[in-house]
């Protein structure tokens, strides 16, 4: 059986719908609009793989029949991909069907018991969380950093608030000069037009303070830093570089900061494998743990709406401490 093309097109189109010619360029604009642009890249990669294995078994990847989709995620499971990753891809198969009008085999019972049976042998938790890293930690990474160099300004300056602001990365790399504001007790407000958890662009704000007991690590310090380093009143906060000394007009690419908090994790001998950006979002949320601020703090600076998403973002490793008998303690102690 032939096999049918799952990527980009279907990824970004308005697939089988009949719009008028007019109006398909406009049409076609809006789709793109609708999913982040790290959700289509995920879609795609998934869709991809989902051709790949089409094609090996010669079977039609797009429409996909349920035995097709129950070999492939069996397939996935066998060859040691995670719970998470085996969800996302199941999530991209219904996505290119739905928005091309066929059939989805994600939804026959079939599929559902192989998937709920995947579910059960693997679980669904996630062993390989980034680790947590604290001020402390922080401190010890931006001490790696080359000093005097354009680099190394704008390393500690993306480190800094990634960890203070609690940002996600396409946040923090999507800041522009224009969101920042001044703050009360000379701290800044960073205005974040849309996030994961605003996708339709009502706007939140996120709170900076100087941290005057580690000025090596204080966000508004290294912000400070960073605009003296860009030296305009507009356009991307922080930027592609070239070489150690040379700053671009260009946003820095997503990857970057990734690249460096691990090539400054290797140089003070952290456990690189264990370490990524999302290391200093939780390592916020563990460290105002420890800190004693309250679950509704805590989730108001992380930007969720939801309580009983914030255990997953408490890492202590063997601190002994378990955060849902933290959250919940009030409770517990009214029994």
């Amino acid at each position: 059986m032939q096999r049918s093309t799952v990527g980009t097109s279907v990824v970004l189109s308005v697939g089988g719908m009949d719009v008028p010619p007019a109006e398909r360029a406009s049409v076609e604009s809006y789709s793109q609009c609708a999913r982040a642009r790290t959700t289509i890249r995920n879609y795609q990669s998934h869709l991809e793989l989902a051709a790949a294995l089409a094609q090996r078994w010669e079977r039609c990847a797009l429409p996909m029949d349920s035995g097709t989709a129950c070999a492939m995620i069996a397939a996935l499971a066998d060859a040691g991909y995670e719970y998470g990753t085996i969800r996302n891809f199941v999530s991209a198969l219904r996505f290119a069907h739905r928005i091309t009008a066929h059939p989805d085999p994600t939804q026959t019972l079939p599929f559902r018991l192989v998937y709920e049976g995947i579910m059960r042998t693997l679980g669904t938790g996630s062993p390989h969380r980034k680790a947590a890293l604290l001020r402390e930690d922080l401190h010890c990474l931006l001490e790696q950093a080359q000093p005097h160099t354009v680099k190394a300004t704008q390393q500690c300056a993306m480190l800094a608030l990634g960890f203070f602001g609690a940002f996600r990365c396409s946040e923090e790399r999507d800041i522009d000069i224009e969101h920042l504001h001044p703050g009360d007790n000379g701290g800044v407000r960073i205005y974040l037009p849309r996030s994961k958890t605003d996708r339709f662009g009502r706007g939140e704000w996120v709170y900076l303070t100087p941290f005057e007991a580690d000025p090596l690590i204080c966000p508004v310090r290294n912000l400070k830093r960073q605009l003296a380093l860009v030296g305009e009143r507009s356009g991307p906060l922080f930027r592609r570089l070239r070489g150690q000394h040379a700053i671009t007009n260009a946003r820095v690419e997503i990857k970057w900061l990734d690249t460096q908090l691990k090539s400054l994790a290797r140089r003070a001998g952290m456990p690189v494998a264990e370490l990524g950006t999302h290391s200093l979002r939780a390592g916020w949320a563990t460290q105002a743990v420890f800190d004693g601020l309250s679950e509704i703090e805590i989730a108001a600076h992380l930007r969720h709406h939801d309580l009983h998403t914030l255990p997953v973002y408490y890492r202590p490793g063997h601190r002994g401490l378990n955060l849902r008998d933290f959250l919940f303690r009030d409770e517990q102690d009214a029994r």
